[in-house]
């Protein structure tokens, strides 16, 4: 029986990252079993091909690659001594959509350098060279076995991550691919990219002009130009900055171990002072000088350098200066033959201040305060204003006294009109009555009512 670490070693990925059901026979079985036909069952054929779909890519992540061939998916996904029989279809369909190319089409749209550099990463090299007797061995309709097919999707992703781990805040900056090769392996997660996924990533940035190559004149090392905005051809003059930046370090680091070397060679003669062996101390004494003066060379040395470095970044800052110049100059000159000239500019101001005049004139004529108009004076206005008043006072007097004289009739009639059911009335009790007194009463009660 195997051993749990034997089992994860024969694994395609980590046992935390493998699907659950990598370890049920049955569900496994079916997957790897070829497609049936896809009208049969339809959503049974796009689950198994998302399954492949996913975990292909996950492993082309795992491994910081961007190509596969189908002779790796069979080596690859093994299980239980088993390849599965399905690839050739996933590998087809996902050439039917888009997802994946061939290393040919992809690198077709180089120039010719870059092209002729490449056959010998890309074609020589592969492992999939050994493998050569089979390689017209077609399996299926369009697949090949030995083909090896660029992941569209994962070489964007590691392109993408090498571009924002070089690119910085300055203008460009130019760098060979060694240099990049050592700035992703000091990122762990991206520790494991080779330079055949670094150049293929270095293509797909070059396709989107995120990136420009030049192959170096004086080795066999490709300079990869990236930038903050869109990336054209690396030209003589920045690769020549380049040439001398990287002296100029190289000057550094030399004169820094140099420095270090002659603290060492001090430290000795120090020692060799305290056990009162002068001749030794006097020959590490006449190799500090040595190193002094070599260090003051190189010192010079760099000073050169550099101040060769800041003329040649002016000449270029003042070739651009000049041709802004010879840009404002032709503009100009263009002004001048559509009739921008000092005499029409003068002609036109004149006019301008002209209707300005002419406007204000308008503008003070239209502000000026009209006449008066001569009305009655105050006194007659306050005299009339008086007796609309009374009148109306008059008026209002009448309107309340012919009001009160209705309101009393109203009132009169409804006192007429007031009475007492199945009572006689006054006349008839007076009647009646046989005393004097008792008509009177009677009248009296009657008047109450």
């Amino acid at each position: 029986m195997l051993e749990k670490s034997e089992v994860n070693a024969n694994l395609p990925l980590p046992p935390e990252k493998m699907p659950d059901c990598w370890n049920q026979d049955d569900r496994m079985n079916a997957l790897f079993s070829p497609f049936r036909s896809k009208s049969a069952n339809q959503q049974d054929w796009i689950s198994k091909y998302k399954f492949w779909n996913d975990i292909i890519h996950a492993w082309l992540r795992h491994t910081k690659q961007c190509t596969f061939s189908l002779f790796d998916l069979n080596e690859i996904f093994k299980r239980k001594g088993c390849s599965p029989l399905c690839l050739t279809t996933v590998v087809e369909e996902m050439l039917r959509n888009k997802e994946i190319v061939s290393e040919e089409e992809f690198l077709k749209e180089t120039n010719d350098s870059w092209t002729a550099w490449s056959l010998n990463i890309f074609i020589k090299k592969p492992l999939t060279w050994s493998y050569c007797k089979v390689k017209d061995y077609v399996v299926g309709q369009n697949v090949n076995i030995c083909t090896s097919y660029v992941h569209l999707k994962a070489v964007k992703e590691i392109a993408e991550f090498i571009h924002s781990t070089i690119r910085n805040e300055s203008e460009y900056i130019l760098i060979s691919t060694s240099e990049i090769l050592e700035k992703c392996k000091e990122k762990e997660s991206h520790s494991g990219i080779t330079e055949n996924t670094l150049k293929l990533a270095l293509t797909w940035l070059k396709h989107h002009k995120k990136a420009a190559f030049r192959k170096s004149s004086t080795s066999d090392e490709l300079l990869v130009k990236f930038s903050v905005q869109e990336v054209h051809n690396i030209s003589e003059l920045e690769e020549a900055l380049y040439k001398l930046s990287n002296q100029e370090n190289k000057l550094e680091r030399e004169i820094e171990l140099l420095e270090k070397e002659k603290v060492a060679i001090m430290d000795k003669a120090k020692v060799y002072l305290t056990k009162e062996l002068q001749q030794a101390a006097k020959s590490h004494l006449r190799k500090k000088i040595e190193l002094e003066k070599t260090i003051e060379k190189r010192a010079k040395t760099l000073a050169n350098l550099r101040a060769l470095i800041l003329s040649i970044q002016d000449t270029h800052s003042n070739t651009g200066v000049l041709d802004a110049y010879k840009i404002g100059s032709n503009i100009l000159m263009q002004f001048e033959e559509k009739g921008l000239t000092e005499h029409e500019v003068r002609d036109v101001m004149d006019d301008v201040n002209e209707a300005l005049t002419n406007y204000r004139d308008v503008q003070s004529t239209l502000t000026e305060t009209l006449p008066s108009i001569d009305f009655e004076s105050d006194s007659d206005l306050e005299k009339e204003l008086s007796e609309l008043i009374n009148e109306d006072d008059v008026c209002n007097s009448k309107v309340n006294t012919t009001s009160e004289k209705m309101e009393l009739e109203d009132l009169e009639q409804r006192l007429k009109n007031l009475g007492v059911k199945g009572l006689p009335s006054p006349e008839k009790s007076l009647q009646k009555t046989s005393t004097p007194l008792q008509k009177k009463k009677v009248l009296v009660q009657s008047e109450d009512i």
